[in-house]
């Protein structure tokens, strides 16, 4: 058989191309010009991931499997999980949780625990992989049992001192089995933390030190919060940083009503609406965080970085001071000692020579140590205290600083200049602080940097300038301990001082003796100062301390309250900060808590604003400390915490429309989301 083929005509195939290429410059040109609008190629997807799917569903009961799969609408990336999900009830061992593609695999490694709600906090972790453009806050759930637990706790934890913001510690609750007990009792605190089970279910603030503590059952609670270092959800330890109240909540939820404001972009608002809700409440818990004094008392180090002096540590005060005694040196007499209040830093001044020229002293130090109950017992340690630069080397030292002084006298007699044949000997060298403009209120500061052999108070003078005459004036030298020293005197406003010290007046137990100082000082007129006057309301019968503070949040001035006011003189012209604290042990300085003996640590508030002084006026103020809630107290200017960048949607489209002349983006591409107010 003969197969046969149908040629077309040439001119067949010129037709063919012709409407090839026709249609192909069509295309190109309906190509173009729909790009004419968008020579960048459409918007940009600036939408947040949306969950598609989970296994076990999202608010599954019955749940009897650890595998938890999420899956998403797109690809996806986690932040710092470890740092960021919280799984509550609280896991003794940390999930595994990993990122696959466009899904979340968690895995539980406790066991489950039967009738439970599970809640998987991702916070505002998860973002979609390309853009960046964040979930918001998500929350997965799922109950072991045959319902959800839904109700919530939440508020603040702010440190009990400065009143920062805690970022990244536990919140947790710890349910009450008894109604019996007060709402507000101390005693019945002091009853739960003596054995305190792990915490049940918890949270973790942000850098806000905002907490939400979720999926919580019907009933009464205590709330705590916990820097856990040893990962068992108790307090166990001194160095963990922990936050209570005596309070016992019962959670409740009901409807409520927030205004949401939808914007158009960054500065154009589309619509505020009034949406309803459901608000879990108590929403306003306040916990303020403190690190509790270490009551656990042992020998720490000891150190000598000096030749002349060494210093022991103890891990907490005592109020019985160590012995110590020489086993390779006569100790009588041998020290003058330095100690700290409780007796947990002391230093050890050598007095003889010999001994410091002495590498290595071995001693026996007798102290009190606590048991593994906690109470005191004597001990006896034998220790060689080394010093840190041998006495070799300290003699080097010495002989090229004496070539030194004999190369520049050689220099002198070459200049045909006055020579010294002796080397003159060390000197001491105080040092002194005092503000070359001062206040009434202000003294004359002098630090030693050795113990005194010898004070000479007659060797100080100080004189003050009237009608161009000079007089002495009455000062006195107050010894205030560990080698300070203040001058003080009843200085007059408008005058001008002289303060002179003569060489020698003081000596040190080495023999070295101070080289003559002399300063100038003003005290101003009164009228270039201003006073503040702030009563205090809500604290009547307390002991309490004022403190003013300037623009970096440092003390510069600190009072008692007399009968209700804090009264601050000679303050320059300047905007100042002002705090308080309720003195409770009236020991004049701020306390930390204790959290076995249901302790808090004493109340301190801050003035919620700057106050401006001027001169030669007198500010008067009153003030509530407790009217205003503890997270919002701290001025802004005096905040430490540097904020994390809130995750927000890219935004590149608004830039785009406005190159474009677009005046309003589809809504459907826009990342701008509703705004409470």
């Amino acid at each position: 058989m003969i197969l046969r083929m149908r040629i077309p005509h040439p001119t067949h195939f010129f037709a063919a191309f012709a409407v090839f290429c026709l249609t192909l410059s069509g295309s190109m040109f309906l190509s173009s010009c729909a790009r004419m609008g968008h020579p960048d190629g459409g918007w940009y997807d600036e939408l947040p991931p949306k969950v598609v799917g989970a296994s076990p569903a999202e608010g599954a009961t019955q749940v009897t499997g650890r595998r938890i799969v999420i899956n998403f609408d797109e690809y996806i990336k986690l932040d710092n999980p470890q740092q960021n999900v919280v799984v509550s009830p609280a896991q003794l061992e940390p999930p595994t949780i990993k990122v696959q593609g466009r899904r979340i695999i968690v895995e539980l490694n406790d066991t489950l625990l039967p009738n439970t709600t599970y809640t998987i906090d991702f916070s505002d972790a998860i973002s979609d992989l390309n853009e960046g453009n964040p979930m918001g806050n998500y929350t997965y759930t799922f109950s072991t049992g045959d319902g959800i637990d839904s109700l919530q706790m939440s508020g603040h934890v702010i440190d009990a001192f400065t009143l920062e913001p805690v970022q990244g510690i536990f919140v947790g609750v710890l349910k009450e089995e008894s109604g019996e007990r007060s709402e507000e009792s101390k005693e019945t605190w002091e009853s739960v933390s003596a054995d305190m089970p792990a915490l049940q279910r918890v949270g973790r603030t942000d850098a806000e030190g905002r907490f939400s503590v979720k999926g919580i059952a019907p009933g009464r609670y205590r709330i705590m919060a916990l820097a856990d270092l040893d990962g068992d959800f108790r307090y166990s330890q001194a160095a963990e940083q922990v936050a209570f109240n005596t309070t016992v909540y019962t959670p409740t939820f009901g409807s409520a009503v927030r205004q949401d404001t939808l914007w158009r972009d960054s500065l154009h608002i589309r619509d505020i609406r009034r949406v309803g809700y459901t608000r879990y409440q108590p929403d306003d818990i306040v916990l303020r965080a403190f690190t509790a004094t270490p009551d656990m008392r042992y020998f720490l180090k000891a150190e000598r970085t000096e030749a002349e002096r060494f210093t022991v540590y103890f891990t907490a005060p005592d109020s019985i001071a160590p012995v110590v005694e020489g086993m390779n040196f006569d100790s009588w007499d041998a020290f003058i000692v330095e100690s700290s209040a409780g007796h947990d830093t002391i230093t050890y001044w050598l007095r003889d020579s010999t001994l410091i020229k002495q590498d290595t002293l071995r001693l026996s130090l007798s102290y009190r140590a606590s048991d593994s109950l906690g109470i005191l017992q004597p001990k006896v340690d034998t220790l060689d205290v080394v010093s840190r630069r041998p006495f070799a080397l300290r003699e080097k030292d010495r002989q090229k600083e004496y070539e030194r002084w004999q190369q520049q006298q050689r220099k002198k007699q070459q200049r045909g200049e006055a020579v010294e044949h002796v080397m003159p000997s060390q000197m001491l060298e105080p040092k002194y602080a005092y503000y070359p403009v001062m206040t009434p209120e202000q003294h004359v500061s002098i630090n030693m940097p050795v113990p005194l052999a010898r004070l000479d108070t007659a060797a100080i003078h100080l004189y003050a300038q009237q009608d161009s005459t000079w007089y002495r004036v009455e000062k006195r030298c107050i010894d205030k301990g560990r080698r300070q020293y203040e001058i003080r005197a009843a200085w007059t406003p408008n005058t001008m001082y002289s303060l002179e010290i003569d060489s020698a007046a003081f000596m040190d137990i080495y023999g070295r003796v101070n080289p003559a100082f002399k300063a100038g000082l003003k005290v101003p007129d009164a009228s270039t100062y201003g006073s503040l006057f702030i009563t205090l309301d809500g604290w009547d019968g307390k002991s309490v301390v004022a403190q003013l503070l300037n623009g970096q949040g440092n003390v510069i001035k600190e009072v008692a309250v007399r009968d209700g006011v804090a009264a601050f003189f000679y303050l320059n012209t300047g905007a100042y900060y002002l705090r308080a604290f309720v003195d409770d042990n009236g020991n004049g300085q701020w306390d930390t808590g204790n959290f076995t003996e249901g302790l808090q640590p004493e109340l301190m508030c801050y003035y919620p604003r700057a106050i401006n002084c001027r001169a030669n006026w007198d500010i008067r103020e009153r003030w509530n400390p407790t009217s205003v809630a503890a997270n919002r107290q701290k001025p802004s200017e005096l905040r430490k915490e540097r904020k994390e960048e809130r995750k927000s949607m890219t935004k590149r489209n608004q830039e785009r429309a406005r190159k474009l002349g677009i005046k309003e983006i589809p809504e459907k591409y826009t990342g701008f989301k509703a705004e409470q107010n």
